[in-house]
């Protein structure tokens, strides 16, 4: 997969690509951690290009499982 990336790509945030992955690689090699899940938590003030550039990465980086928190009111 990481064959694949293209760093040009305007959808990829490659700090957070670079972080995702040591973590996930920190993570696979414990046996009692299944698999890696991405709780977003963002306020109204992120734009959704974002939200969707850090959803894009995030499953780039082999977390495709992602949940968005959001917070009434805010």
């Amino acid at each position: 997969l990481k064959d694949m990336i293209d760093a040009r790509d305007k959808n990829f945030i490659p700090s957070l690509f670079n972080e995702l992955s040591e973590i996930q690689k920190k993570t696979h090699e414990k046996s009692d951690i299944k698999e890696g899940l991405v709780l977003l938590q963002a306020d109204k003030g992120i734009s959704y290009h974002t939200i969707r550039k850090v959803m894009y990465t995030a499953s780039m980086a082999g977390y495709p499982k992602l949940k968005i928190a959001t917070v009434p009111g805010s």
